[in-house]
């Protein structure tokens, strides 16, 4: 054999390890999301139906960042949105690429999320069980009745599930914050959900509580690090809202007579035992 068709053969098999030294799992989750991205287009390309009024509410909200921004990224971080903005600025810079449109918007937030939600899952699951969990966590995450409808709406719970699963994933991943690298990661993971909803912390805090009473409050650093990115990332538009959240207590605290009875929100009396009751 020529000296020449040696080095072509050999080229030829350095061309093909890259392919063939990536592990099962993460091709069968390269192809679940590539499948579901697909059905995603699909979906788009053939609903003619009218946006739900939830999902229009907050293609308005993000259409108004849309226009607010005009290149100016921290624009909504100084206008009053209810909630925070991270499906919002998601939504407005897929209106930037493909023009206002609902199409627009659902297409890159599909293209945003569906990856991360089920990498995050798939990662999480892989750190506590193995890469064959993650697949089966992947496809249980993508697959589930409410995942299926609520990525074919437009709606912050796609922002929040996703981040919940990277955020998750990268803590896990951290070993207890003893890898500050890894402890970053999940620091800005943890910030960028604070900007998906405002309930985040609630599936988020008793894994970290576990993990920093299984040792992770002795590895200082990468404790720092993670608090510090996620407060770093989040507070901004959480101050920005601190006047705002002051000024619906006192009118909710404000009197709605002149006799002082009730709440300017309920207009039940605050002292009340039908008050006290009234989340139960």
């Amino acid at each position: 054999m020529a000296a020449t068709d040696v080095t072509i053969i050999r080229r030829a098999r350095a061309l093909g390890r890259p392919l063939e030294s990536v592990p099962l799992p993460l091709l069968l989750l390269a192809g679940l999301v590539v499948a579901r991205l697909a059905l995603a287009g699909w979906w788009l390309a053939v609903d003619g139906g009218v946006v739900d009024v939830e999902s229009g509410r907050h293609m308005q909200r993000a259409w108004d960042n849309y226009l607010l921004m005009d290149g100016d990224l921290y624009a909504p971080f100084r206008e009053g949105t209810e909630y925070p903005p991270l499906l919002y600025l998601i939504g407005a810079l897929g209106a930037a690429v493909g023009g206002l449109s609902a199409d627009s918007l659902m297409a890159a937030q599909d293209l945003f999320l569906v990856p991360a939600f089920a990498v995050g899952c798939y990662g999480a699951a892989s750190v506590a069980y193995g890469r064959t969990a993650g697949v089966l966590a992947a496809v249980f995450a993508l697959a589930a009745p409410m995942a299926v409808s609520v990525f074919h709406m437009f709606l912050i719970d796609t922002t929040e599930a996703a981040m919940v699963a990277l955020t998750l994933w990268a803590v896990l991943a951290s070993e207890r914050f003893s890898r500050v690298g890894v402890s970053a990661l999940a620091g800005i993971a943890f910030g960028l959900g604070m900007l998906s909803k405002q309930n985040f912390p609630l599936f988020l805090a008793g894994l970290v509580a576990v993990v920093l009473l299984r040792g992770g409050w002795r590895h200082w650093r990468g404790l720092l690090v993670f608090a510090g990115l996620a407060a770093l990332l989040s507070a901004p538009w959480y101050w920005s809202e601190v006047e705002r959240t002051l000024d619906l207590i006192r009118g909710a605290s404000a009197s709605t007579s002149g006799s002082g009875e009730g709440s300017g929100a309920t207009g039940i009396d605050r002292w009340s035992t039908k008050s006290f009751g009234y989340y139960v």
